[in-house]
C-alpha cells in the first residue's frame, strides 16, 4: 500500500482501497439539493483590446440539482465561483421550486465558508453541509455533470471538453480548429442562450430509472416534509448579511457590494416627518454593524446587527442615505423641508453636547 501511494498518488489509492459507502438516493424532490460550480463548457469570442480582433474566452456556471429527479432547477453564470453566484443560483431554485430544500450539499469552495454565507444557508435549509474533500464519489453532482457534458453539451463545436482525466474521444477539444475560427464562435450572450437551451434539453430527457422526463418527474411530486415558500417569507428569506461589519460614520454606513457603494443611515420621526437620528449616530460613531440587505434591491430599507458570543443580535432598521441637490434651482420642496429639519437637529445636538 505504501508503494502504491508513491506510485499512483494518495487520491487514486484511496479510490482503489478504501471502502465506499453504498447509498440510496432520495425518492422525493427537494430532499437534497446539490450545488456546485464548474466550467460552462462553451467557448465564446471576445474582443482583444491589446492585439485587436477576437480571442477565445470561457466562464463559470454554478448549478443547483435536485438529487431525486436529477432536474436542473437553478443556475447562475459568472466569471468566478463565489458566494454571490451561489446566492443567485439557490435563489432562482427556491423561486422555481416554491419550496425550501430539506438538505443543501455543496463543496468548500465558492465562499461557502464566509460568515454571511453560513448564516444564509442555515436559513434556507433545515440542514446544510459540505462534502468531504478529496472524495468525488460522495458528490453525486459530479457524475451528473459528466452525463450532462457527454450527452448534451459536447454536441456543439465550441465545446470546451470534459475533465482532463476523461478517456472518451468526444471529451477532448480540437483547439487548433477553434483558434483558426475564433471569429465564427458565438458571443457571450449567445452562449448564455445556448446553455439555457441545453439545460432545457437535459430536463426534458428521461430519468435513468423512472424513464420519465426529469422536469415532468420534478413537477409531478410534492414533498410534504419541506417548507412551502410564501409571499410573507420572501422578504426575510432572501436578505443576506454583509460579510464584514461596516463602521458608523458622520456620513453614514458605507457598504460595498459587487464593487458598488451603498450608503445607509438610521432615521426617526420629527413632527411626523422622517429625519436622520443624530442621537443614534453620535452614540454609535466608530461602531461596526453587520448590514442585512436584499442583493436584488440594495437601496431598500436594511437591518443592522451586532455580533456577540450568542450570534447576531438585531439593533435597528436603517434606510438609504438621503441626498439633496446642491443647486437651489433643482431642489424640491421636500429637500428644503429636510434641510430645515436637519438644521434644527444639528442645533439641538450642539446644545446637548455643550
Amino acid at each position: 500500500v505504501m508503494w502504491k501511494d508513491v506510485e499512483i498518488g494518495e487520491y487514486a489509492l484511496n479510490m482503489r482501497t478504501r471502502r465506499q459507502n453504498k447509498t440510496i438516493m432520495p425518492k422525493l424532490r427537494d430532499s437534497i439539493w446539490y450545488g456546485d460550480g464548474t466550467k460552462l463548457n462553451r467557448y465564446y469570442r471576445v474582443l482583444d483590446p491589446n492585439r485587436g480582433g477576437w480571442k477565445l474566452s470561457a466562464t463559470q456556471v454554478f448549478e443547483v440539482v435536485d438529487a431525486a429527479t436529477e432536474c436542473l432547477i437553478g443556475y447562475h453564470i459568472s466569471p468566478n465561483e463565489n458566494f454571490e453566484a451561489m446566492y443567485e443560483a439557490y435563489r432562482q431554485a427556491i423561486e422555481f421550486a416554491g419550496h425550501l430544500p430539506y438538505e443543501l450539499v455543496f463543496d468548500q469552495q465558492g465562499g461557502s465558508k464566509r460568515l454571511d454565507a453560513q448564516d444564509w444557508f442555515s436559513r434556507i435549509a433545515t440542514l446544510s453541509r459540505h462534502t468531504a474533500p478529496g472524495n468525488a464519489p460522495s458528490k453525486s453532482i459530479e457524475l451528473l455533470f459528466n452525463h450532462f457534458q457527454s450527452q448534451v453539451l459536447f454536441q456543439n463545436v465550441n465545446f470546451t471538453g470534459m475533465n482532463i482525466t476523461s478517456r472518451m474521444e468526444k471529451s477532448h477539444v480540437d483547439m487548433e480548429f477553434l483558434l483558426a475560427n475564433v471569429d465564427k464562435l458565438p458571443t457571450y450572450q449567445e452562449v448564455c442562450q445556448m446553455y439555457a437551451e441545453c439545460r432545457r434539453v437535459w430536463n426534458s430527457m428521461p430519468h435513468s430509472k423512472t424513464k420519465q422526463p426529469r422536469m415532468e418527474m420534478y413537477l409531478s411530486q410534492v414533498n410534504e416534509d419541506t417548507v412551502t415558500v410564501t409571499d410573507g417569507m420572501r422578504k426575510n428569506l432572501f436578505m443576506v448579511k454583509s460579510n464584514k461589519p461596516v463602521k458608523c460614520t458622520n456620513h453614514g454606513l458605507v457598504m460595498t457590494y459587487n464593487r458598488q457603494e451603498y450608503t445607509y443611515e438610521v432615521y426617526k420621526e420629527v413632527n411626523g416627518r422622517k429625519t436622520p437620528d443624530l442621537d443614534w449616530m453620535h452614540r454609535n460613531l466608530g461602531r461596526g454593524f453587520f448590514i442585512e440587505f436584499d442583493p436584488h434591491n440594495p437601496t431598500a430599507d436594511v437591518r443592522l446587527y451586532i455580533r456577540d458570543d450568542y450570534g447576531f443580535r438585531y439593533v435597528c432598521d436603517a434606510g438609504e442615505y438621503y441626498t439633496i441637490h446642491r443647486s437651489m434651482l433643482e431642489q424640491t420642496h421636500e429637500e428644503r423641508v429636510f434641510m430645515r429639519d436637519l438644521e434644527w437637529e444639528n442645533k439641538r445636538m450642539r446644545v446637548k453636547d455643550y
